[in-house]
């Protein structure tokens, strides 16, 4: 083993334990998206560690109130190479939640359970470690390098805010790699990263109907009927061979049972691999506007679609830089005796955002499963977010060793 890895490896090892003394304490802060106070903590207990180790804090507004800080930590370097480190201090779990269902950290056999111990608390605390281990092990390439943490305080809302912020406050030109910590797969000694995120697009789609009593069933054009035939139109959109997902997730019509409803509507979510494609379904769904099939008896009033794309968020893209990045995480794989692999995952992070901009490596957290569940029912086979102990130390390496390579080319 090349020695610089056995300092990295032992470095990792001998600052393994209050690291997870500090996700324990950092995952027992409840911090829901909208919970401005608990975010704020959080971030507050997160600054103050990396405060010790020469990182200043600057602290961003969001543009929604409501919400909790933005944090920037940064560490300038000596040379001309910047690192991002990227992650986010809300998780979706309320406190009425976490109390209702009894959620909090507890260690069984080789999984830590527990609010945010997968996403992304684990993945946020495994940045101190590994620049722990690195100014230790490998104190040059340490001091050379600008370090900047960049946390989201509502990443879990996806929201545009904290990408505008990001963007202005980074050196495009310096930046070697965007190093987003979200969670990822492991099995073994296979360790799958992601180097791909499915873009998403949130539409809404409202019908106007024609109320009548349901004693005159005859005079209305309802609305709910309207609009279940156009979900039918929707979901057959689904082409899981080109990647492509539409789901109709919220739906709400109609005020009671004895009239026809006037007003119905329906949020829906497309998901797809590339551009293209998404704004093909895209296109689709708009072109159902004005769409009317429904009418009165009489045909008179007939039933209208409208249409609006409340949200698009473009795919996070394997390009050039990203794949770089992986074949040095490959590498680094193979001296260490892991098999990196490529992943492109469904749901969306920080890197959809900053993946077209900068280099962008996504999933370098750790390991772990059933994230955003807080509900612990074994006699039904459900289980709540856990992190998986063995990944935390040797992805932690598995970083640094990458690291180490990229900053030196």
């Amino acid at each position: 083993m090349d020695k610089s890895h056995a300092a990295v490896k032992l470095a990792v090892q001998e600052h393994l334990a209050q690291a997870l003394d500090l996700l324990e304490k950092m995952v027992g802060m409840p911090s829901h998206s909208l919970d401005r106070c608990g975010v704020i903590r959080v971030g507050e207990f997160y600054a103050d560690l990396f405060a010790e180790m020469g990182f200043t804090a600057e602290w961003v507004e969001p543009s929604d109130t409501r919400l909790g800080r933005h944090l920037f930590l940064n560490r300038p370097g000596t040379g001309d190479k910047e690192v991002l480190l990227v992650g986010h201090l809300d998780t979706v779990f309320s406190e009425q939640e976490l109390r209702g269902e009894n959620f909090i950290w507890r260690l069984e056999g080789g999984r830590v359970f527990g609010p945010g111990t997968m996403d992304m608390k684990g993945g946020d605390i495994m940045v101190w470690l590994m620049l722990k281990a690195l100014s230790q092990a490998d104190p040059e390439i340490y001091s050379h390098t600008t370090w900047r943490i960049c946390m989201n305080a509502a990443e879990e809302l996806f929201t545009d805010d904290f990408a505008h912020q990001f963007l202005c406050r980074i050196q495009r030109e310096k930046v070697v790699a965007a190093l987003v910590m979200e969670f990822g797969p492991t099995e073994g000694d296979r360790y799958r990263i992601i180097s791909q995120r499915r873009g998403k697009a949130a539409l809404k789609v409202v019908v106007h109907g024609k109320g009548a009593h349901g004693g005159n069933h005859h005079q209305g054009a309802s609305a709910v009927r309207q609009l279940a035939e156009v979900i039918v139109k929707l979901e057959s959109m689904t082409d899981y061979a080109a990647g492509v997902t539409v789901n109709v997730g919220v739906v709400s019509g109609g005020e009671t049972c004895t009239k026809i409803p006037h007003y119905a509507e329906a949020e829906v979510e497309v998901r797809a691999g590339d551009e293209a494609a998404l704004d093909g379904v895209v296109e689709s769904i708009l072109a159902l506007e004005g769409h009317s099939t429904v009418a009165s008896r009489d045909g008179k009033y007939r039933a209208k679609v409208q249409v609006q794309l409340v949200q698009k968020v473009l795919p996070c893209p394997a390009g050039a830089g990203a794949l770089h990045l992986l074949e040095v995480w490959q590498e680094a794989g193979r001296g260490l005796g892991i098999r990196v692999e490529p992943y492109v995952r469904g749901g969306l992070s920080d890197a959809n955002f900053i993946g077209s901009h900068v280099p962008t490596l996504d999933g370098l957290g750790p390991g772990g499963g059933n994230p955003h569940i807080s509900q612990y029912k074994p006699a039904e086979g459900i289980e709540p977010e856990w992190m998986q102990l063995e990944s935390y130390a040797s992805k932690a390496v598995l970083n640094c060793v990458a690291l180490q390579s990229l900053l030196r080319e």
